[in-house]
Formats: C-alpha cells, sequence, structure tokens
C-alpha cells in the first residue's frame, strides 16, 4: 500500500499494483554484482517490446518485463550462464533467459512452471531448467551444497520476480536462510 500511495499521483483515479491489470511495474535484477532497478508504466499490446515477440509466444508478461528491464540498463545475459530465477513460476523469466543464452536455468518456486521444452530455430535444444519445486530458502541450500561438492559453478545471474515482504530483500533472504 506505502508503495502504491508514492506511485499514485494524488487526485488521479485509483491506481491498484497487482500481477496483472496494473499501470505500474516495479522490477530488480542482479546482474553479476551489480542490482538494477525500476519502475515504469505497464505496457499493452501497442508497445515496443510487445511487437518483438507475439503475446502468444510468451509465457506471461514477465517474460517482457525482464527483457525491457535488461535493455534500460543497458546489461545482457552472456551464452552459456548459469542462472537463478526466484520467484519463477509460471516461467516467463525462465523462458526469457533461456532465450538469451543460459546453459542452465534453476527455476526456485514451490509453483508449477509451464514451460514447454525450448528450441533453437534450427531445432537444438536450448539451455536446461531444473526446477527446484521450494522455497528460495530451500533451494539456495540444495545449490550451495552442490558449490561445495563441486558439482555446481558459481551462478552468473540472480533473477526474482517475487514477493518476500515489506521490507525484505532476495539478498537479505539468501544472507539470513542461505
Amino acid at each position: 500500500q506505502l508503495l502504491e500511495a508514492n506511485l499514485c499521483e494524488e487526485g488521479s483515479a485509483p491506481c491498484k499494483l497487482s500481477p496483472t491489470g496494473c499501470d505500474i511495474v516495479a522490477t530488480a535484477f542482479l546482474v553479476g554484482d551489480i542490482w538494477y532497478t525500476g519502475v515504469s508504466a505497464a505496457f499493452g499490446q501497442n508497445h515496443h517490446m510487445a511487437s518483438k515477440r507475439s503475446a502468444g509466444d510468451a509465457l506471461s508478461r514477465a517474460y517482457f518485463k525482464l527483457s525491457e528491464a535488461l535493455q534500460r540498463a543497458g546489461a545482457s545475459v552472456k551464452v552459456g550462464d548459469l542462472a537463478l530465477d526466484a520467484g519463477a513460476a509460471p516461467g516467463g523469466w525462465t523462458q526469457y533467459l533461456l532465450e538469451q543464452g543460459c546453459a542452465c536455468v534453476y527455476a526456485a518456486d514451490p509453483a508449477e512452471l509451464e514451460l514447454a521444452s525450448q528450441s533453437t530455430e534450427d531445432g537444438q535444444p536450448r539451455g536446461s531448467v531444473e526446477h527446484l519445486s521450494s522455497t528460495l530458502a530451500e533451494a539456495s541450500v540444495q545449490l550451495a551444497e552442490r558449490q561445495r561438492q563441486g558439482h555446481l559453478p558459481p551462478l552468473d545471474v540472480l533473477t526474482s520476480d517475487m514477493y518476500l515482504g515489506r521490507g525484505r530483500s532476495v539478498v537479505r533472504a539468501l544472507e539470513e536462510d542461505g
């Protein structure tokens, strides 16, 4: 509610932030050691990002949100990167990360992914997805143990599109829980 109060102009029509039907999009993601954050107006089918991919091909609007955030920040995902997508369901950010060349995306979310198998234009499989059907805290413990055993190198990309409660961040959650 505090965020809504700060983002909605006084005297304007009431606004409500929600996963669907929102007027304003707040985004945060980590690339390497740098956090990128932004707030922008939500967009519809006529927005320039929507025209780059048909709405039927993108799993969710989150696909466009991550695409635009990276573009605006001048950041990119490198081919071969390993990524953790926290709060991955239904899979829009995971889909985007795979299409940008991630070798593997660890998709942490207790909810089911709706992600179909990914392949390149020539029919070759895109990177892999491992759905960690658990909370971020549980997933981070699993991945850290694999790293301690030498079965997993450090991850290159962390994305998060999840609600952790007022005053909490993914970084703080990982520090406290994992």
